[in-house]
């Protein structure tokens, strides 16, 4: 069996203020990319997303939690370096897509519709601004287990994704996942507080169900996407793909254990941070995997060992 490529994307609460920015400042052909799409997007939106993903004066502590600007700085980012992969060589045979990262695998796997993937995931967060209750989102370190076991500590939270057999995220109102973050806090439970302010994959979003829908029309795909929405490998839009994407649960760890059934990966983290990286590691895997967005400034040295140790050989 010979090796597939596969890209990874990732949606929103891996984002962080001054992300891939030394890759920005020292490589040309991604700083190319972000200006251009950044251009594409001020034309849409009427907002710089550079200025706000680079602002100097931000420290990685502080929230990245504007929901239009992070959303769009995550597909920037990701688009761009999966862009200069494939100027590389490094052309994918799959993308993965998990939440929002699917639309960054929509723009890369068909990238003649680049402006129509900008205007839904533009117009799509400004639509859920506009019409729902903020609430949020909470990362879990533990078996999901726990979620239904102690169901009534959780509220209104539903299991928005299922990433590794150690790793969920739970979505709800924001008195909910105090309620949880109580509890978890009390048992000695790992979690984290993701930088989002609205309750995605829950009923909480279900006011924008019909304009997200109707505002998707389908078209074709130069390259299958492996889809977190609907744990499998897909080839054909559906008509309500865009608000799928949105509402239902992350079934990432469903999907990487289709792909590593069925094809033999070797697997590109476009995600910030490695983050889907380091939960393949934990779901199990004996196939390579290249990451170049992270949090020590070092994306350039990164990105040069990637493209180093890859060969036409692994193909």
């Amino acid at each position: 069996m010979s090796n597939s490529i596969v890209f990874l994307c990732l949606g929103q609460g891996s984002q962080y203020f001054n992300m891939t920015y030394e890759l920005y400042r020292k490589n040309k052909a991604y700083h190319d990319y972000l200006c251009e799409v950044d251009d594409l997007v001020y034309q849409i939106a009427g907002c710089r997303v550079l200025d706000y993903i680079f602002d100097k004066s931000k420290s990685l502590s502080e929230p990245c939690d504007d929901l239009q600007l992070s959303s769009l700085a995550l597909f920037l980012c990701q688009y761009s370096l999966g862009k200069l992969l494939i100027d590389q060589g490094i052309v994918p045979d799959y993308i993965v897509g998990s939440s929002m990262g699917e639309l960054v695998a929509l723009a890369l796997s068909n990238d003649s519709h680049l402006e129509r993937v900008i205007k839904l995931l533009s117009q799509s967060v400004r639509r859920i601004e506009i019409s729902c209750q903020k609430g949020g989102m909470l990362a879990v370190l533990h078996n999901s287990n726990v979620f239904y076991k102690q169901r009534e500590v959780f509220g209104d939270c539903e299991i928005a994704g299922i990433n590794c057999d150690d790793n969920f995220v739970v979505t709800g109102s924001n008195y909910s996942l105090m309620k949880a973050a109580g509890y978890l806090k009390e048992n000695r439970i790992i979690f984290q507080r993701l930088p989002v302010q609205y309750a995605f994959h829950s009923d909480m979003i279900a006011e924008v169900h019909e304009e997200v829908e109707s505002c998707f029309r389908p078209w074709k795909l130069n390259v299958p996407i492996g889809s977190c929405a609907y744990g499998d490998i897909i080839e054909i839009l559906p008509r309500s793909y865009i608000w799928d994407i949105l509402r239902r649960p992350i079934l990432f760890q469903e999907i990487i254990q289709r792909i590593e059934k069925n094809i033999k990966p070797i697997y590109f983290d476009l995600s910030p941070g490695g983050t889907l990286s380091n939960f393949i590691r934990r779901i199990g895997t004996s196939n390579k995997i290249y990451s170049v967005i992270n949090r020590y400034h070092k994306e350039n040295e990164y990105l040069e060992r990637l493209i180093n140790a890859f060969t036409i050989k692994e193909r």
